[in-house]
């Protein structure tokens, strides 16, 4: 056991950035990728390279959620920083290989046709989460392998934080829980999608847009928790302006994704799309501003940041002035009504992702329908957990019209430079 503990704390305090700890990561990710196209049954290299392209992706924003997912739980068990949980996460990622490889050397090199659990009843998916999926096709042994040695070292990982074993067991079951809903997230989906009225089909640009949705709620929603570091030195327009800017560029992002312009025409796209983007991106950032300077009675700020806001409108097209009118009205309604801020800026955000896809298009009607009703609920869910956070910073300082790091700014702005790219010192 204290073999155990001095590794572990070697791997905490190395002295790795959490940069370095996501490029470790996405290599895993890749590699682990790479080698499943080789242990499925049929090489899914010999797949046309947008379907390979599109389950690779797919696969990537799985493992991203699981991350954040494992990170939450820890986190919580074991009150350790989430750095130092991360650096151990970073040290233990290329475990997930070892499913591929296992399954290449059972069946000799022939593979598995790997899937998510396929339930269809009710009664089937109990059955599954009880016996760890053993009569369910496309679970290999590999991967139960994996899972096994997975959840072990977790909890070999709890009791070294002196978390109770009756605690540890617990967080493995949600472990486990979490593992396994991931594994069904294509039956889950399909109940929510057919539940409000909308055919569903599985495929891996829906499973994209799920695991792309569900990455940025808990980002959104947790990263206060997770990574405090990052939102309890910046003030309260800085904030809205990077939460209102992210839902933008989903937007334009799914507008990409479900064009019908080719690959050449879309590069000769871009310079528009970029600009278009730059102008919204700079008159979302003096809103944010224009709307705490009025809170903080800076009027004469708040004057300024108007009139560059009409200058933006004067130079823009009609859709994108509709949308500053939209933004700036929703914004001034938040700063009077801040029980009704998190809706109001929730619908703000889901106003951003419909207009920065009709930057792309010319009308919404190829909006993934399915995504419409998920998007909105998840643009009001994220704004509301963020409103509630950002009232808490209030709390600490009056908003600034500028966004400032809290006292102390030179020494602070290293520490966060140096956590971001550097060891911590």
């Amino acid at each position: 056991m204290q073999i155990l503990k001095n590794i572990i704390t070697k791997c905490e305090q190395a002295p790795t950035s959490l940069l370095h700890c996501y490029v470790i990561f996405l290599s895993a990710v890749i590699l682990r990728n790479f080698i499943e196209c080789f242990s499925q049954r049929v090489n899914h290299f010999n797949l046309p390279a947008n379907l390979l392209g599109l389950e690779l992706l797919h696969f990537t924003f799985f493992y991203h959620v699981m991350f954040i997912l494992f990170l939450l739980v820890f986190r919580i068990s074991t009150k350790c920083s989430s750095l130092h949980i991360i650096r151990m996460m970073a040290a233990t990622v290329f475990i997930i290989l070892l499913a591929p490889i296992i399954d290449l050397i059972v069946t000799q090199g022939e593979g598995y046709n790997l899937t998510y659990i396929n339930v269809i009843h009710h009664d089937n998916l109990l059955r599954a989460y009880f016996t760890y999926a053993m009569d369910v096709q496309g679970i290999s042994p590999g991967i139960k392998i994996e899972i096994i040695i997975l959840l072990a070292l977790s909890f070999l990982y709890l009791r070294n934080q002196q978390v109770t074993v009756l605690g540890s067991l617990f967080c493995i079951v949600v472990l486990y829980s979490i593992i396994f809903f991931c594994g069904i997230a294509p039956f889950l989906f399909g109940k929510l999608i057919t539940a409000v009225g909308y055919s569903y089909q599985f495929s891996n640009d829906l499973m994209i847009h799920y695991y792309l949705f569900l990455f940025f709620l808990l980002i959104m929603g947790l990263s206060n928790y997770l990574f405090p570091a990052f939102t309890l030195w910046v003030k309260r327009p800085a904030l809205l302006f990077f939460l209102l800017s992210g839902f933008l560029l989903i937007g334009i992002a799914l507008g990409l994704y479900t064009s019908s312009l080719s690959v050449k025409q879309q590069f000769d796209f871009y310079p528009a799309i970029l600009s278009n983007t730059l102008l919204l991106m700079i008159s979302l950032f003096f809103l944010a501003h224009f709307t705490y300077a009025l809170r903080a009675h800076k009027n004469q700020d708040a004057i300024a940041y108007t009139l560059l806001a009409m200058i933006y409108v004067s130079v823009s097209n009609v859709k994108l002035t509709f949308l500053l009118i939209v933004t700036l009205a929703c914004l001034g309604l938040s700063i009077w009504y801040n029980r009704l801020a998190g809706m109001i800026l929730g619908c703000v955000g889901f106003v951003l992702m419909l207009l920065g896809y009709l930057l792309i298009h010319e009308n919404v009607y190829l909006f993934p329908k399915e995504l419409m009703g998920i998007s909105g609920v998840i643009a009001i869910v994220a704004t509301a957990i963020n409103t509630y956070r950002l009232k808490c910073l209030d709390k600490v300082a009056i908003p600034h019209p500028l966004p400032v790091v809290e006292s102390h700014p030179l020494k602070q702005g290293k520490q966060l430079h140096l956590e971001i790219f550097h060891r911590n010192e």
